[in-house]
């Protein structure tokens, strides 16, 4: 069966700032040229229909760039099951220690599906979609396909896993990576551990410990947050866990408001893969969002 061929005149992504350069085109130049400049965005978004140079200069390159890299992302996930692909790479993720197999499992998809997806990662094929590192076969990949961890490895290709078995067997994998995500999230330096936005000090007693390798939770977390039972897909502790990880990860990426952080945590894990309880999920994104502010 033949695969399907990308079709750029389906549909594009019209962002509110486009929006807004037509209201101040309207506004100083009349609706006529409005409607020019709406019809020639749309037009270039769905046919790559070239602008003219008059009208260009209201467009701006910016815009243009802006919608040929959008149509892009879609070309490259086109025919494939987003949110299944984001799902898998996501368990993967916060269950770096899980087999394809069991991936498969939780996700009830195909042990191809899965391989594909991870294969397509280690390959850069989703760059543009996710921000976080995975470990593959005790192999840690940046999102381009790079090898992170070990270091000096070259390409994960190449790489002999079985070179690396006295070093796993000082220090487990999972746990390893756990520690680099927060590395990465807290801007740390290997092993040490610096203080959180609204969060103690915490110090580790040396790089391989195991405080130093996990997901830390806030020390001052009260009991009844604690025992909060989310009736998820994943563990109450992981939860916990994995929610502040991301709470972090937000911040990290600039959202504008706690608030929309709390948001989107409760339609992350009351959805999807996690469908936690919406009651205790939201109990708990909310004493992040108090936890976090500064």
């Amino acid at each position: 069966m033949s695969e399907k061929e990308f079709d750029r005149g389906k549909c594009f992504t019209f962002f509110a700032s486009y929006r807004k350069q037509g209201e101040r085109i309207k506004e100083i130049l009349g609706p006529e040229k409005a409607l020019e400049y709406y019809e020639a965005v749309i037009d270039y978004g769905l046919y790559a229909k070239p602008i003219d140079k008059e009208l260009l200069l209201y467009v701006g390159d910016t815009l243009l760039e802006t919608i040929d890299s959008s149509q892009e992302k879609r070309s490259r996930a086109f025919g494939e099951n987003m949110t299944v692909t984001l799902s898998i790479l996501e368990l993967k993720r916060d269950h770096p220690e899980y087999s394809q197999n069991q991936i498969a499992q939780e996700l009830k998809t195909s042990k191809g599906k899965v391989n594909k997806v991870l294969t397509k990662y280690r390959d850069g094929g989703y760059a543009d979609f996710v921000d976080f590192n995975l470990l593959i076969n005790e192999i840690e990949y940046d999102p381009t396909g790079q090898v992170i961890w070990p270091s000096g490895s070259g390409t994960g290709t190449n790489y002999n896993t079985n070179t690396n078995n006295n070093y796993n067997n000082n220090n487990n994998s999972t746990d390893r990576y756990r520690d680099h995500q927060r590395d990465r999230l807290d801007g740390l330096v290997a092993g040490s551990l610096v203080e959180v936005a609204g969060a103690p000090d915490v110090v580790a007693s040396a790089p391989n410990s195991a405080d130093a390798a996990r997901l830390r939770l806030p020390d001052d977390l009260p009991e009844d947050i604690r025992n909060i039972k989310f009736e998820a897909r994943i563990d109450d502790k992981s939860m916990l866990e994995v929610m502040d990880r991301d709470y972090r990860d937000y911040l990290d990426d600039g959202w504008e408001t706690h608030e929309d952080i709390r948001d989107k945590l409760i339609e992350k894990f009351t959805t999807g893969f996690y469908c936690g309880d919406k009651d205790k999920v939201t109990a708990y994104a909310e004493f992040l969002m108090e936890h976090y502010k500064i």
